[in-house]
């Protein structure tokens, strides 16, 4: 009986949540979300004293997964705090370096996943699909806004190329990504998909913005946020360890294959909806600028009447 709990040799389950580590993560989000509307500056300080205590302490990640987590910290929340820390005229000033830093940053955080190792597995080939596809629909979307995707705001990124369509598969494609056993483990990052959601709820809620223009903000937020509480966890042993998980069987592999290939397939759908949306708008703004004369109404038709002599 005393055998009764022990795990299975061969792992947990790969859908397991690591509670006391996504426990302390929505605590985390909440005080920098407080930062964040309190102390831009405060929040950034934190965020570089954070990355220099990974650097030297974090002996257990590679050093390509400290680079990672380094760079989303700061080349990605940090860059966007230190932006909202400046004076109004600063930011005025340069904001269009800004967004071009953003569009680049954005773009090459999605495309850059067509690379991610399929580790032999059909969800990982398919999973490739669904990122082109993906990384196509949210370059469209910024092309049609002339790439000109920030809005001006005094406390957030405001990135407005982005629809909730895109919002939902990005969602449900990242959590599919992440089963692969390239991400380890994973369990930390079995809700990183609610808690962006959420975040971006959250922020739309309190600023009265659309919901998908609070989709960069959250993101900046929580991915950083998350790697950088894991490496921090790790190093030293706040939490417990990521336990060995169980990989997920050839069934399951088919299955979230076949989800990814629909997200494909939902992407691909929505990018040539939104072309023939695009091009009838087009169509009509050149309509507008060059209207066409109108014709003459037709001459009235005057009956003739002629006689014949019987």
């Amino acid at each position: 009986m005393a055998e009764a709990n022990v795990q299975p040799a061969d792992g947990v389950s790969p859908h397991k949540v690591d509670w006391p580590f996504n426990g302390w993560l929505v605590l985390i989000l909440i005080c920098a979300y407080g930062g964040l509307v309190v102390s831009r500056k405060l929040l950034l300080a934190v965020v570089l004293g954070a990355s220099v205590t990974i650097l030297l302490f974090d002996r257990a990640a590679t050093w390509n997964q400290t680079i990672v987590t380094l760079a989303g910290l700061t080349l990605g929340l940090g860059s966007v705090l230190y932006y909202l820390s400046l004076e109004p005229f600063d930011r005025a000033s340069k904001f269009r370096a800004f967004t071009i830093y953003v569009n680049l940053a954005f773009y090459a955080s999605v495309g850059m996943m067509i690379f991610t190792p399929a580790d032999r597995t059909f969800r990982g080939w398919c999973g490739k699909i669904a990122t082109f596809w993906l990384f196509g629909w949210i370059v469209q979307q910024g092309r049609h806004k002339g790439w000109s995707t920030l809005r001006q705001h005094d406390r957030m990124l405001v990135f407005t190329a982005v629809n909730k369509k895109w919002i939902v598969a990005h969602a449900a494609y990242r959590y599919m990504l992440l089963t692969l056993p390239v991400f380890g483990a994973g369990h930390r990052l079995r809700l990183l998909e609610w808690l962006s959601l959420g975040m971006t709820l959250l922020l739309s809620q309190a600023s009265g913005l659309p919901f998908a223009h609070c989709f960069g903000m959250a993101e900046v937020l929580v991915q950083p946020a998350a790697a950088g509480w894991s490496a921090l966890a790790t190093a030293f042993d706040l939490v417990p360890p990521v336990e060995k998980t169980r990989e997920i069987d050839i069934e399951g592999d088919l299955f979230l294959a076949g989800l990814q290939l629909s997200v494909a397939l939902v992407a691909a759908a929505n990018m040539f909806e939104a072309s023939v949306e695009r091009s009838v708008e087009l169509e009509r703004i050149e309509k507008a600028k060059n209207p066409q004369p109108k014709k003459p109404p037709p001459k009235p038709v005057t009956p003739s009447y002629e006689t014949y002599e019987v």
